[in-house]
């Protein structure tokens, strides 16, 4: 079950199937049956769906132009509302989002006071929400209903809902009210003024989204509660502030028995975040003091980092280039082993409650020997690793992501062969082969007729080429029009869609946005 079937009831999720298949295809008019067939449904049902749909779509923009033609066909050269406006919309017209939106937002939530208000009935919201509830048991929470809440780690608690916030937005919507918004950007600035963030929090909604989940939780009474293995990331830290909580703007929000020991455990466990969020994608100066730091204790997360990828080095890379010198890696792995150390249990994540396949462009998928030796790894830590009480899946999962397109670049067997036919001068060959060689899972090379049965994919922009093999009923062939760039672009795609088919990638991926 995907989020939007979790959140979505039968109707309105067949509305987001319509709409994303409409969305996805290049405007025009289609009939009604076309997108049958395409979503898969009989032609009453899709017919009944899509009046229901543009019903929805006048609710958000009643000054669009209608789906729906004069002749009955779909128009979809003047869409007003993007996919993530209607989904959102949808999503938040539906019980288990209203139910976790009311959780959060009222100071004293309860059930009764949640039915009538919906007007609806407690067992329809224990049905309702009950995919939601099998979620949190999966990180040892739980819904409670004489008081609605969520109990079990707060921390947890604070990453779920966090995870159920960004998927219902996408990022591009704000959930709550407009004053709780300027609160969170005023505090995030503040923050960055005093202490070191990772560079791309600075204008994304990440960090001000956390900041509003965990503001609002608060204010109801629940709060984290402090772990002495934060001192790992705390200790003779430069970048530690222990006073950062202390601000005039916190104090106006008057959280019920905020204590300094409360004060301190919340302030602890943001450090944690910033050193679980992020998934470093570059050498920034966030990521070059996390290594610093790290390296300059020898802690643990750094003993466990370099001794890993040592291992795989000689395991599984055996090539020059040293794992351990690729900063990027190091500062992933490194935020790996913190949630291993310091979360006990699965950690809620953005590719576990979405429950979809995030397919690694550069990414093939040898079970047999890249997955099982970071498990083997795993399950034979030394003694010292014992205070690592993380789950053994999503750590190996989250490794092997890691280390999954380095080692499909490296491995030849996890590339696809392209031959490469473009009649012309070596000029215009030069041009396409520019073009096609910027992946790393494709290996392209001329076009030679000897090896035409040994090509996964033969790219041409020669159409008696084409017509010849495509007579022959060999879909292999990819033909490109030359000078129209959608149509060189084509046969990129083609490979793409080949490549992940070929070597079908590993699902739930442990990466938290």
């Amino acid at each position: 079950m995907d989020f939007e079937q979790m959140m979505l009831n039968d109707r309105a999720y067949q509305y987001f199937r319509i709409y994303s298949t409409l969305i996805s295809m290049r405007a025009g008019v289609y009939s009604i049956n076309d997108v049958a067939q395409r979503v898969d449904l009989p032609y009453p049902k899709a017919y009944k769906l899509t009046q229901g749909l543009v019903d929805e779509l006048a609710l958000i923009d009643p000054k669009a132009d209608s789906l729906i033609a004069d002749n009955g066909s779909l128009d979809t050269t003047n869409l007003t509302v993007d996919l993530n406006t209607l989904r959102y919309h949808l999503i938040s017209n539906q019980l288990p989002y209203q139910a976790i939106y009311y959780l959060i937002t009222e100071d004293e939530p309860s059930i009764d006071d949640f039915c009538k208000r919906y007007e609806t009935s407690r067992a329809t919201v224990f049905r309702k929400i009950k995919p939601l509830n099998d979620q949190l048991h999966n990180f040892g929470l739980h819904f409670t209903f004489s008081h609605m809440n969520i109990v079990g780690d707060e921390r947890k608690t604070i990453l779920f809902l966090f995870c159920i916030f960004r998927l219902a937005t996408e990022g591009v919507i704000w959930p709550f009210g407009e004053h709780l918004q300027a609160v969170a950007l005023e505090v995030r600035d503040q923050f960055m003024t005093r202490i070191q963030v990772p560079s791309e929090w600075e204008n994304s909604d990440v960090f001000p989204l956390i900041l509003a989940i965990a503001s609002l939780r608060m204010r109801q009474g629940n709060y984290v509660e402090d772990d002495e293995r934060y001192e790992i990331l705390i200790d003779n830290n430069e970048n530690y502030d222990p006073r950062l909580l202390d601000s005039e703007l916190i104090s106006q929000r008057h959280y019920p028995d905020l204590t300094n020991d409360r004060k301190q455990a919340m302030l602890h466990f943001g450090y944690q975040l910033l050193n679980i969020l992020p998934v470093f994608r570059k050498v920034d100066r966030y990521l070059q003091t996390t290594l610093d730091y790290c390296y300059s204790r020898n802690n643990i997360v750094w003993q466990f980092a370099t001794e890993f990828l040592n291992y795989m080095q000689e395991k599984s890379f055996r090539m020059p280039n040293r794992l351990v010198l690729d900063k990027v890696l190091v500062g992933n792995v490194i935020n790996v082993a913190l949630t291993g150390y310091v979360f006990d249990g699965v950690m809620p994540t953005l590719s576990i409650i979405a429950n979809s396949e995030r397919n690694i462009l550069t990414g093939g998928y040898d079970y047999a020997d890249l997955y099982h030796e970071i498990g083997t790894y795993i399950d034979n830590l030394p003694e010292k690793y014992a205070d690592f009480h993380g789950d053994r899946e999503q750590m190996v999962q989250s490794l092997y992501y890691l280390l999954l397109p380095i080692y499909t670049e490296y491995k030849k067997e996890y590339h696809i062969r392209v031959g490469l036919m473009v009649p012309g001068d070596s000029m215009l060959y030069r041009r396409y082969l520019d073009l096609y060689s910027g992946f790393n899972y494709i290996d392209i090379e001329p076009y030679d007729a000897t090896d035409f049965a040994d090509y996964d994919l033969i790219f041409t922009s020669s159409i008696s080429f084409y017509l010849d093999v495509k007579n022959h009923a060999d879909k292999r062939v990819c033909y490109f029009h030359q000078g129209s760039a959608e149509s060189e672009i084509s046969p990129l795609l083609t490979a793409r869609e080949y490549y992940l088919k070929k070597f079908p990638t590993l699902p739930q991926i442990g990466a938290i946005y």
